[in-house]
């Protein structure tokens, strides 16, 4: 009985130790996605959801509130909110001190033009799903292709978009498909 208990214990701890990065992962994307809906509720009020959440720059290492936003490319109106109010102080701490960085090797971003959109969640996956280089097919799962940036194989668009292209050659080789 002794041993069946520290077999048990071993396999929780095990267990544990195992699933505990899943459990990280899942309560960052939680975290992600809270963070999402609450820009989205501050920028659009009404339930829609076009209108994008920005400051100035300046106007959010100040703690200021930005009276008007500049010109931007998007075809989505901007909406002047306090990006510092809606941020957790660790990612005001954080955004704060990067871009303090980013200003000290390329000088000029403290533009009193720059503005932040917030929120760009959507970024190059940080875990990687393995894959056979020349087949690009799962190592562990026949017949999943793990591509792009949700497997960690591009950190962009077009490397998305080549990889992509890739994958289906690869594919179309195993099926003998010129």
């Amino acid at each position: 009985m002794k041993n069946l208990v520290h077999f048990q214990q071993t396999l929780s701890t095990k267990l544990l130790n195992y699933l505990r990065p899943l459990f990280l992962i899942f309560k960052g994307a939680q975290f992600q996605k809270q963070l999402e809906q609450a820009f989205s509720r501050a920028a659009n009020p009404d339930g829609s959801s076009y209108r994008l959440p920005a400051m100035r720059l300046l106007d959010y290492l100040d703690r200021k509130t930005s009276k008007n936003l500049p010109g931007y490319s998007s075809p989505n109106p901007l909406v002047p909110i306090k990006l510092f109010e809606i941020f957790p102080p660790m990612v005001n701490r954080a955004l704060t001190e990067g871009l303090k960085v980013f200003n000290q090797k390329m000088p000029g971003l403290f533009h009193k033009d720059a503005i932040l959109v917030a929120i760009e969640s959507r970024t190059s996956s940080s875990i990687r799903i393995l894959r056979n280089k020349q087949t690009y097919e799962s190592v562990n799962t026949e017949g999943l292709y793990p591509l792009a940036e949700g497997a960690g194989y591009a950190g962009g668009i077009t490397s998305a978009a080549v990889d992509g292209i890739n994958a289906v050659e690869a594919y179309f080789r195993k099926l003998g498909v010129r």
